[in-house]
């Protein structure tokens, strides 16, 4: 056999193995294609550019979208704050909750565990939770009995409980929100009333009271006979509060105020509606603010959005096909875009938003029996939604985090 010949049949036989490799391809359920955004464009030696754009094929997801576990069965609960579960630096759960006596639970390998942190009578609710730098827990509650503020911290060998806020005349602690600052310095927000002699009633007070190392400093940021509570908080990265809530007054509206450095600011969202039941409030790198809420007048989900160096406002609606009770619950993914967990009352269902950038898509995550009240949600850092909430139907508290993201 000559040369020719032998370079003939190893040409046709490369075509044959190149033909073979491009039309032979895997069975569609054992992977998923996902497109990697574009390299940057590159030059060649004619001055045109081109982007390339690489075709990565991954094994798909497998199994279940979201893992729901029970916390408690054996406790009861009851009014905890939409920011009642966070996560540690490790992406840990931690949770608290109470209503009788108040519980602290965080996951471990051998599963949750379910620390009493206060065993007096009546208190634990409207529990509120934060974490400083160094995992440490600090929790504001309701201490239903003698209608009072607690705070609890722990101090790294105990619990350090103690009563912030009481009058004899007075109920104090209902609506708890904690944030803790960059150094460590918690800061609570929450409803109190007491009777006002002059006025021959009882006036509401939005409160807020700060520890400054060593003592805390008390305010009273809003007064009147109508504010209903509803309260949430976060920080900004310079450490000033932002505050929602709600003033059920004659026109009931969602209400925010602010704390600029040197003066408190206050500003009335969504007019003229019935607005800000079950606000709950996220701040963003810029300072900006993202609050849900229910507007109550039309039954359906709703979000504000105040950016802080023009003021500009923007309200949306995330969910219109739905009643809204006991709890949203809004967090920011690290894109900046705005995810809620929320109580569908109508289908008594857990239901989860997210913005993707262009739209919002709902997720119904647990619709056995009555779920999702006090829902109170978290993202870790891999954008993972993590979401605490009461089931009623078996009188527990459940736990639900997503297995994987969902383009």
């Amino acid at each position: 056999m000559d040369h020719k010949m032998i370079a003939a049949i190893r040409y046709f036989l490369l075509v044959f193995a190149l033909v073979l490799l491009f039309t032979t391809r895997l069975p569609p359920s054992t992977v998923q294609a996902q497109l990697l955004p574009a390299h940057p464009s590159v030059s060649n030696d004619t001055g045109s550019t081109k982007s390339y754009l690489p075709f990565v094929m991954r094994p798909a997801p497998t199994g279940p979208d979201w893992t729901i576990t029970t916390v408690d069965d054996a406790h009861p609960m009851s009014n905890m704050g939409d920011h009642s579960l966070r996560l540690t630096a490790d992406d840990l759960p931690r949770i608290a909750y109470g209503s009788n006596h108040l519980f602290y639970a965080h996951l471990e390998e051998t599963g949750w565990v379910n620390d009493l942190v206060d065993a007096s009578s009546g208190v634990g609710k409207y529990a509120s939770l934060a974490l400083d730098s160094n995992g440490s827990p600090y929790i504001s509650y309701n201490d239903a009995t003698n209608k009072d503020l607690k705070y609890a911290h722990w101090t790294g060998s105990n619990w350090d409980v103690q009563t912030l806020d009481y009058g004899s005349t007075s109920y104090f602690g209902t609506f708890t929100s904690i944030v803790v600052d960059s150094n460590n310095n918690p800061g609570i927000s929450y409803l109190g009333y007491d009777y006002n002699y002059t006025l021959s009633k009882y006036v509401y007070d939005l409160n807020y009271t700060h520890l400054n190392n060593t003592y805390w400093n008390d305010l009273i940021l809003d007064s009147s006979e109508n504010i209903s509570g509803f309260i949430s908080m976060g920080l900004d990265p310079d450490n000033h509060p932002h505050i929602s809530y709600y003033d059920d007054a004659t026109n009931k509206n969602l209400k925010y105020v602010q704390y600029t450095g040197s003066t408190w600011f206050q500003i009335t969202f969504d007019l003229p509606d019935d607005t800000g039941k079950y606000s709950s409030l996220a701040v963003d790198e810029d300072s900006n603010t993202y609050i849900s809420y229910l507007d109550d007048s039309n039954d359906r989900l709703k979000m504000v959005s105040f950016r802080n160096s023009d003021m500009n406002t923007e309200i949306e609606i995330v969910d219109p096909n739905t009643s809204v009770s006991q709890n949203t619950s809004i967090a920011l993914d690290s894109h900046g875009r705005p995810h809620i967990a929320y109580y569908d009352k109508s289908k008594k269902d857990l239901k989860y938003a997210r913005w993707t950038g262009t739209t919002w898509v709902i997720t119904t995550i647990d619709s056995t029996g009555d779920v999702g009240k006090y829902a109170s949600l978290a993202l870790d850092s891999h954008d993972l939604a993590h979401i605490s909430y009461y089931d009623n139907t078996h009188a527990s508290l459940k736990y639900a985090v997503q297995n994987y993201l969902i383009p």
